[in-house]
């Protein structure tokens, strides 16, 4: 996994995606009790990223059966969060 993923933090129907250039929508999937989606927006590693933040991720997309995501984030693309 060596990807880049940059874009607008989103809720969209109770799911956390990211907003890409071309307004696509995929989920990142946050290594276990890495993340937590609250009130104030996204915490990672510390930081709090509310809606409509830019964010940069690094980790790779995956297939949504490689990934636990919500039922509310339906088929999008995932993308593995790296640690």
């Amino acid at each position: 996994m060596d990807a880049l993923l940059e874009g607008t933090l989103r809720e969209v129907d109770g799911c956390v995606v990211i907003e890409l250039a071309d307004e696509s929508l995929v989920v990142p999937v946050f290594p276990e009790g890495d993340a937590a989606w609250g009130v104030e927006g996204l915490t990672w590693k510390g930081d709090v990223f509310d809606d409509g933040a830019t964010v940069h991720l690094g980790g790779g997309f995956a297939e949504s059966d490689d990934a636990d995501v919500p039922d509310g984030c339906g088929a999008r693309t995932t993308f593995l969060v790296s640690p």
